[in-house]
């Protein structure tokens, strides 16, 4: 006989409650926390409605963060829902138990999809999660099997659980060039904390109108520094040409596995070699806490000059290139059929 479980926002799901099972299950991350969802809440645009099943005894069978992201474009309206970190259950649930779970997040994710008008959502799973890493398959298939699609790109990864000398050795050799130049230069890397916020942030918005991006707000960076540097959770390096501060790159820490979250620099970075100082000063403090791995960023194989550069990049501070998985729920079947053969058609033109 099945259990009546019940749906409920996150705001009315106790924090401990939420983290906790982030916590012991293999395939939570820090993208599943409780925090992360207030933080990507203060996006422009962006409404969270993360939510959580509960079992007949307030128990707590499953979670997923959840946000609406609502824009125009040429004065249309779009609303796009995504999911970092994806859905996790109770590791201890029964089969039947974990099934019903499952089933009651598609049938509110699909009910989602309805009432905000929008096509799809996409479920990323984050690919330095134990899970993950340990190709914990049956973990993996309960993520998936919420789909109607699938797809596999690519992300960097360096195992930082060795030697100095031995890390080293596994930076490419225009890194170390770059490194070496910068160390010549007198640059200076320190570890930051949240009184660099302001520091941060100006080279944030002087970095995005560089570049032509919309800048982040504040709050967003605010949240981050109150909720994740705070607490180490989060970690902020800072590169300094004499006393100016000109790259900086704020990485998350958590379960043992390091992600570059956001970054920033100037032009004389780009110059100097600040930017591989950093990476290389941020991997040994890492290496040296006992930290795993360290993510430096996703792979791109495409055309795009830019976006090869930024990979190329990341690349020389990540040894080998491990699956990052995401699955997307669809609104309606014709147009879930049109999306795959699209993706499926760029996937293999792209190689």
């Amino acid at each position: 006989m099945s259990e009546t479980l019940s749906i409920l926002h996150r705001s009315e799901i106790a924090k401990n409650d939420w983290d906790n099972l982030v916590e012991q299950t293999a395939s939570g991350w820090l993208w599943h926390l409780w925090d992360f969802q207030e933080v990507l809440s203060h996006f422009e645009g962006a409404n969270d409605i993360s939510f959580g099943v509960l079992g007949e005894n307030d128990e707590l069978t499953g979670i997923v963060p959840l946000h609406l992201f609502s824009s125009k474009k040429w004065f249309i309206p779009i609303r796009e829902i995504g999911s970092l970190g994806g859905p996790i259950v109770q590791p201890f649930l029964s089969q039947a138990k974990r099934k019903q779970t499952l089933n009651i997040i598609k049938d509110h994710c699909l009910q989602q999809l309805a009432k905000h008008k929008s096509i799809e959502v996409k479920f990323s799973h984050p690919p330095i999660s134990r899970s993950a890493l340990e190709m914990a398959e049956s973990q993996l298939h309960e993520f998936l099997e919420l789909g109607d699609a699938h797809q596999v790109s690519g992300t960097w990864l360096m195992e930082l659980n060795q030697s100095q000398e031995q890390l080293w050795r596994k930076i490419d050799k225009s890194a170390k060039s770059s490194i070496k130049k910068a160390q010549r230069e007198g640059i200076v890397v320190r570890r930051g904390s949240f009184e660099d916020l302001e520091e941060y942030y100006q080279l944030h918005v002087k970095t995005y109108a560089r570049t032509g991006a919309q800048t982040h707000p504040y709050r967003y960076f605010e949240g981050i520094a109150e909720k994740f540097w705070k607490t180490d959770r989060a970690r902020l390096y800072l590169a300094y040409e004499n006393s100016q501060c000109i790259a900086a790159a704020n990485l998350a820490v958590y379960k043992g596995a390091a992600w570059y979250w956001t970054g920033a620099s100037d032009l004389k970075a780009l110059k100097s070699g600040a930017n591989s100082l950093l990476q290389w000063e941020a991997i040994s403090d890492l290496s040296q806490d006992g930290i795993n791995c360290y993510e430096p960023g996703a792979a791109y194989f495409g055309s795009d000059k830019k976006l090869k550069g930024i990979s190329s990049f990341k690349k020389s501070f990540g040894e080998k290139l491990i699956p990052a998985h995401s699955s997307f729920l669809f609104s309606n079947e014709l147009y879930a059929k049109g999306l795959r053969a699209v993706r499926s058609f760029r996937r293999n033109d792209s190689h």
